[in-house]
């Protein structure tokens, strides 16, 4: 009987070491396990809002880009805005390697949805160059268009032109 009481002690002391290890080691331990499970979930979610906001962020500065000359220009003078205007030209006139004999702003005319800025510009170039300046003043992102012009050859030669033209610039009332 001793030999049977020692068995049963055995077994009684092995499912209480069991008990109380699963009670107070695996208990917290899983509980843990739980709790580090629900934050890298949350951390997952957040993850996906990050990204949405980042793709949703590019949009955005895509969007801006279209819209930022208006932007900044809503807020100076109409001398400033003259000047960026000029500077657009001659900006554009140099890629196209025309060389600029006179650039003069003329009137402002002003109605109730917008203001339209003019200057009258003189350069002289070969065809291709006033060719490629008209072109680059169709693509501007600025609302800037020819209102007229003339040309007229510059030598007997007739290899270079002379580019006599009033150009106007359209921007949004504030």
């Amino acid at each position: 009987m001793n030999k049977k009481i020692r068995n049963w002690g055995l077994i009684v002391g092995g499912v209480g070491f069991f008990v109380v290890f699963i009670f107070f080691v695996l208990g917290p331990l899983v509980g843990r396990i739980r709790l580090i499970q629900k934050s890298i979930k949350i951390a997952e979610l957040e993850v996906q809002e990050g990204l949405r906001v980042q793709i949703q962020k590019k949009e955005i500065i895509e969007e801006y880009k279209k819209y930022e000359f208006y932007l900044k220009n809503a807020g100076i003078s109409i001398r400033e805005r003259t000047g960026n205007f000029l500077k657009e030209l001659e900006r554009t006139s140099q890629e196209a390697n025309l060389s600029v004999i006179s650039l003069t702003p003329s009137e402002i005319v002003e109605d109730n949805q917008k203001i339209a800025y003019s200057a009258d510009f003189k350069a002289e170039g070969d065809m291709e160059e006033v060719l490629f300046f008209f072109n680059k003043i169709q693509e501007s992102k600025l609302i800037i268009k020819v209102d007229k012009f003339s040309l007229s050859p510059k030598d007997k030669t007739a290899t270079d032109l002379k580019l006599d033209a009033k150009i106007s610039m359209s921007l949004p009332r504030n």
